[in-house]
């Protein structure tokens, strides 16, 4: 995935579900909302979240 530029709004409401004030489900709802310079919030949204899928074991 190319790096892409994080609106401040994404970064608030990810600071607000980080802290326990959003649930995922709000947490991406609202993102969804957000439109910056073509790329949706969602997108946005979704490269702050961890991919615990894709991570190493060691």
């Amino acid at each position: 995935m190319n790096e892409i530029d994080i609106d401040k709004r994404i970064y608030d409401l990810y600071d607000e579900y980080c802290h326990g004030f959003l649930s995922r489900r709000d947490f991406l709802a609202r993102a969804s909302a957000i439109t910056v310079a073509g790329a949706s919030g969602l997108t946005m949204a979704q490269a702050l979240l961890p991919r615990y899928a894709e991570a190493q074991t060691i």
